[in-house]
């Protein structure tokens, strides 16, 4: 089961929902819970250098289906359950790490087409901005603009 999902030929990784590092491959791990009953669980695997040696670092992901009941993390649900850290800090860091892992991209066609959905995206959000600071929307004054 091991290196399922291995993207060597492609020259745009997922990036990792844990760590934010791109993704070398998908790892998938079987494990007993019980009495004939088995549960299997998916992990993320970078290839990264210390000390001059090439060495493999794991982000568990989760149980394949996913979590049952309230246990969902924010892994699957990036809006969802939050932990420790505020989601939109955890946002943010993905999206810098995933802007930043595009600047290792040598496909001038995929880097393109980032940059289009890069530029449309930051002026939807500029648009967005200039909607909640305006003190006048849809004609009425947000309280928080009232003298």
């Amino acid at each position: 089961m091991s290196g399922e999902g291995r993207g060597e030929g492609s020259k745009l990784r997922q990036v990792c929902p844990r760590c934010g590092r791109p993704v070398d491959w998908f790892e998938r791990h079987r494990v007993k819970t019980g009495y004939n009953t088995y549960r299997t669980y998916i992990l993320a695997v970078h290839l990264i250098d210390v000390g001059g040696k090439r060495r493999r670092k794991k982000c568990y992901l989760g149980p394949e289906g996913g979590y049952s009941s309230a246990a969902i993390t924010h892994i699957e649900h990036l809006g969802g359950l939050e932990g420790l850290v505020d989601v939109w800090d955890r946002n943010k860091y993905y999206l810098e790490n995933l802007l930043e892992s595009f600047l290792r991209c040598d496909d001038v066609k995929v880097l393109r087409e980032v940059i289009e959905i890069v530029e449309s995206s930051l002026d939807k959000l500029k648009t967005h901005l200039h909607t909640l600071e305006s003190p006048e929307k849809d004609g009425v004054i947000p309280k928080r603009f009232r003298g």
